[in-house]
């Protein structure tokens, strides 16, 4: 499960930070390097060190500590039937693949990765980041509205985010503000929903 949640992360702080720095090949390197040191220091913890200490506990017949004896369990299980962890996440990853390929399937997978504790929240925070900074370089550039909403919305990458800002444009163009639009969603916090680009500025740039 930790392992799906920091995939997630890893994977949106990747893209945010090549969106906003324009840094790809620097963070991309640097992360990747950091997500192999992370893993390559737990394997061996597992692998190496904590069987060391096993014997020792044994002798001394101690009454462990429950978070001792799930770490000694983990131990025991990834040195003996690694090859069951290796199918497991290998036949998650395609499952994953194949669910995301589907349209309701990624829609689904979209909205779980949003409601993650802790790291949901952030997650969010950097979709609403890169469509929020979007939308303002193409209003500033005198896109009208729409144009500019439907280019923002595309670089999310996350369709319940998606659907929520067609929506709003739906409703832009039916005269409705877009303050408005994008607070009936409830996917939007105020800091977004209070943009000064209403019916307004929707009419002065169609």
């Amino acid at each position: 499960v930790l392992f799906v949640v920091f995939f997630f992360f890893f994977k949106q702080k990747t893209a945010y930070e090549i969106y906003q720095c324009d840094w790809s090949s620097d963070v991309c390197s640097s992360d990747l390097v950091l997500f192999c040191v992370m893993t390559g220091v737990v394997t061996l913890l597992v692998v190496k060190v904590i069987p060391v200490f096993a014997p020792i506990f044994s002798q001394a017949k101690a009454s462990l500590p429950l978070p001792t004896q799930i770490i000694m369990a983990v131990s025991y299980f990834v040195r003996h039937f690694w090859y069951m962890l290796v199918g497991g996440v290998l036949s998650l990853f395609l499952g994953y693949k194949f669910y995301n390929s589907t349209g309701k399937g990624r829609y689904n997978l979209d909205t779980l990765k949003l409601k993650i504790p802790l790291f949901g929240k952030l997650l969010r925070k950097i979709t609403l980041s890169r469509f929020v900074h979007t939308l303002a370089l193409n209003t500033k550039a005198g896109v009208d509205i729409i144009a500019s909403l439907n280019i923002a919305k595309d670089t999310t990458g996350n369709t319940r985010i998606e659907g929520a800002i067609k929506k709003a444009i739906d409703s832009v163009n039916m005269g409705e503000k877009l303050a408005d639009s994008l607070k009936v969603s409830g996917e939007f916090p105020p800091v977004v929903i209070q943009m000064k680009i209403g019916r307004a500025s929707c009419r002065e740039r169609v």
